[in-house]
């Protein structure tokens, strides 16, 4: 087979098999889904074709939530050495500096 197709010619792959596409980019905050969970609800009337339309975009923004969390479970995060020692030298704030 051929080498762009990603499939084994000789027992080994000539590229890398396609791996899934993740959501890339600025991650956006839970606030943002909330805040446009709240603007969806203040902004639609509660009339039956409104319900629909309000339903339907809540649903979506639901769904990109859901989306956020699979995609976060990918990510494997470790801490910067440099930073954690910087991190753990700073002096601490006392109350009345807060």
């Amino acid at each position: 087979m051929g080498q762009d197709s990603g499939q084994p010619s000789d027992g080994q792959y000539s590229s890398p098999p396609p791996q899934p596409s993740l959501a890339q980019g600025v991650v956006p905050f839970l606030g943002d889904f909330l805040t446009v969970l709240q603007r969806l609800d203040s902004a639609i009337p509660d009339d039956l074709d409104g319900n629909i339309n309000k339903r339907r975009k809540e649903v979506r923004v639901l769904q990109e939530m859901q989306l956020l969390q699979v995609a976060a479970m990918n990510y494997r995060l470790r801490p910067l050495e440099k930073f954690v020692t910087y991190f753990k030298r700073m002096e601490q704030l006392s109350d009345k500096e807060r």
